[in-house]
């Protein structure tokens, strides 16, 4: 896809909606629409107001054509009705130039929808929180290589009776990273030494506490 390979360029981004319009039907048409008003911003404020307005409009839209059953992250939750602790169901997105560009959820959700995540082009960036709470579901989720942020925050004090060590192996420790750049610990409680870095080559550690 020309828009993975040009990221930052608008040319792909309306040659692909000029495609969309030409395969019609309303789906496609909305999707060109949105990305056509995203990467043709104007400096003449009443314009500006319209083209925003506009794309609101678009915005719940497109994000279920892209999203799928993630743009109801609520129903996924409901059906796995896991034990343990419960999802926050929340995730939030970032769209640039018509297309999904950043997502972030907790590793709860992340571990219902990654299959769903995989398939979106271009790939988004993907950060995953409260990793400490569902632990175990995303230990075992086989996509972990498409996060690429990790911001620990608060949450790791709640799993206190979690050895660090521990905590880290089972984190790191099969070395399924690939897409890691960031490892985000400035409100984190747990202490990672500096050899952070040899378990994931990729990664960019942000911060550590001191």
């Amino acid at each position: 896809m020309a828009v993975e390979q040009a990221p930052e360029k608008d040319e792909p981004c309306l040659a692909y909606a000029e495609w969309l319009q030409r395969q019609g039907g309303e789906a496609n048409c909305t999707r060109a629409e949105f990305i056509h008003l995203q990467c043709t911003k104007t400096s003449q404020v009443g314009e500006e107001l319209l083209r925003r307005r506009r794309e609101a409009e678009l915005l719940p839209q497109v994000k279920r054509m892209v999203l799928g059953p993630l743009a109801e992250p609520e129903r996924l939750v409901d059906q796995a009705s896991q034990p343990g602790p419960v999802s926050g169901q929340r995730r939030k997105t970032h769209f640039r130039q018509g297309f999904l560009r950043n997502i972030e959820l907790d590793a709860a959700l992340f571990s219902l929808t990654a299959d769903v995540i995989f398939s979106i082009r271009p790939q988004p960036s993907v950060a995953v929180t409260r990793v400490a709470q569902f632990l175990g579901a995303f230990s075992a989720c086989p996509y972990r290589e498409l996060v690429t942020s990790l911001p620990f925050r608060q949450h790791i004090a709640d799993r206190g009776e979690l050895n660090q060590g521990e905590f880290i192996r089972s984190l790191f420790g099969d070395g399924q990273w690939e897409a890691l750049t960031t490892l985000d610990l400035r409100h984190g409680r747990v202490l990672i030494s500096p050899k952070i870095s040899v378990l994931s080559t990729n990664a960019e550690v942000v911060s550590f506490n001191s």
